[in-house]
């Protein structure tokens, strides 16, 4: 009744009463292409919209009659089913962003997502923080790098801090050896071969990092192996002025990068680490050498 008589006094249509939870989802996920959101924000949100929420009951469910209780009792559902808490977070999180706009759409007087408290909204499982950054495992990691096509790739990632799809992104233009320094202007974004795309950073800022003399050193060898990677292989490679890059010239893929920071680590007898905890890895050090707070965000 409420959204009626909100939508009599704008003077809009009366809207659909008989619109599924699941109609409206279906719509929205098919309009986030036109919208100026990030190809793999798009993707984020369809995913768990058609895995977990268009094959659930509640999907059947006129979206007008949604009710706090309704979520609690599909998150508990979720929960028994196997999924993990920080899985039901993400799906609460899509929930509301959807609700957000049948509220701005006129289709709802409220958004129900909004109202579940804190205590009730399911947590994120935190994961402990872990680096190779103690006594001589930062040596040791560095060591066991040396000869690898892309140890510049690892030396950068160790010293600079820069998020591994930064670094993917990172083209020479942007990089001045003889200044020792680089400017972070793009990510890239997507892990299929066909959904890979360069876009803005994850900060939506442009920001330069600071290089220091192991860093210069190891980026000036990379470009000399490239150049004599590129005279090997001539016109098939794709030049796209990439620092890091496959041998053809396109755009590393994710599990290239992760297979190499495992096979080097093994290598160095350091405990297995995700890539993501290079970029810890890195402000610790930084942390150790007296490098400031306010310095250390330069790097993200």
């Amino acid at each position: 009744l409420t959204v009626a008589l909100r939508a009599v006094e704008d003077g809009r249509p009366l809207p659909d009463q008989r619109q599924t939870f699941g109609a409206h989802l279906e719509q929205w996920v098919n309009s986030l292409p036109a919208a100026s959101i990030k190809p793999s924000t798009c993707r984020y949100y369809t995913r768990y919209v058609r895995y977990h929420l268009l094959t659930s009951d509640l999907a059947r469910k006129p979206l007008a009659r949604l009710e706090p209780a309704d979520l609690r009792q599909l998150y508990a559902d979720k929960l028994a089913s196997g999924l993990s808490s920080t899985s039901v977070h993400h799906l609460h999180a899509t929930i509301h962003v959807a609700l957000n706009q049948a509220l701005d759409d006129g289709k709802v007087a409220r958004n129900v997502a909004a109202l579940i408290g804190r205590t009730n909204r399911p947590k994120v499982r935190s994961r402990e923080m872990t680096t190779i950054a103690a006594a001589d495992q930062p040596a040791r990691f560095l060591n066991a790098a040396r000869g690898e096509r892309l140890e510049g790739l690892l030396v950068l990632a160790i010293t600079s801090g820069m998020r591994q799809g930064e670094i993917r992104a990172l083209r020479w233009k942007d990089v001045d050896l003889d200044r020792g320094v680089l400017a972070v202007t793009g990510s890239v974004t997507g892990t299929a071969r066909a959904t890979m795309t360069i876009g803005t950073p994850k900060s939506g800022k442009t920001r330069s990092v600071a290089l220091g003399a192991i860093t210069v050193t190891a980026l000036r060898e990379h470009r000399r192996r490239q150049v004599e990677e590129q005279l090997l292989i001539g016109s098939e490679r794709k030049d796209q002025g990439l620092v890091f890059c496959t041998e053809f010239g396109e755009i590393l893929p994710t599990n290239t990068m992760v297979l190499l920071l495992h096979r080097v680590l093994a290598r160095a007898g350091l405990p297995r680490i995700r890539f993501h905890d290079l970029r810890h890895t890195a402000a610790t050090l930084m942390l150790a050498n007296g490098v400031h707070r306010s310095e250390e965000r330069r790097v993200g």
